[in-house]
């Protein structure tokens, strides 16, 4: 390696990097590393299956929708005004949460009584006996 590239492995691209994670961190996202994001992929494959081996079981056809939150209740519930809004023909929906405080509870309990008048159907799944099970239950 010359000189100019074990000045920039060594002083510049650290900051740079650092540089860069601070300005994803500034705009409210964040930076993954390879690994971790290959985990998530494979998270997501694994519960897409999940749901695929369904299929066969029995289940009446058609389409719905599945949200998972976790302690977001006006996250969730800026998603779900917004999916009413715009979709015209809605899939029914289960969202499974979890609250972690009674402060959360209260604001998943707000969320399903806002929802109350809406035509498409909602139906609220808290997480019990962990993500997987959850997801099977329903």
């Amino acid at each position: 390696m010359n000189i100019f590239g074990t000045l920039y492995s060594r002083h510049f691209r650290p900051k740079a990097v650092s540089f860069l994670h601070g300005l994803v961190k500034a705009a409210g996202g964040v930076v993954l590393s390879n690994r971790a994001h290959n985990q998530l992929l494979l998270q997501r494959e694994r519960a897409v299956s999940e749901l695929v081996a369904f299929e066969g079981a029995g289940l009446e056809q058609g389409i719905v929708g599945v949200v998972f939150s976790k302690d977001r209740a006006l996250q969730l519930y800026t998603l779900l005004s917004t999916y009413f809004e715009h979709v015209e023909n809605p899939a029914p929906l289960f969202v499974i949460y979890t609250a972690s405080t009674d402060a959360h509870a209260k604001a998943y309990a707000e969320v399903k009584e806002a929802l109350k008048g809406c035509s498409t159907e909602v139906l609220f799944v808290r997480e019990i006996g962990g993500f997987r099970a959850s997801v099977l239950n329903i």
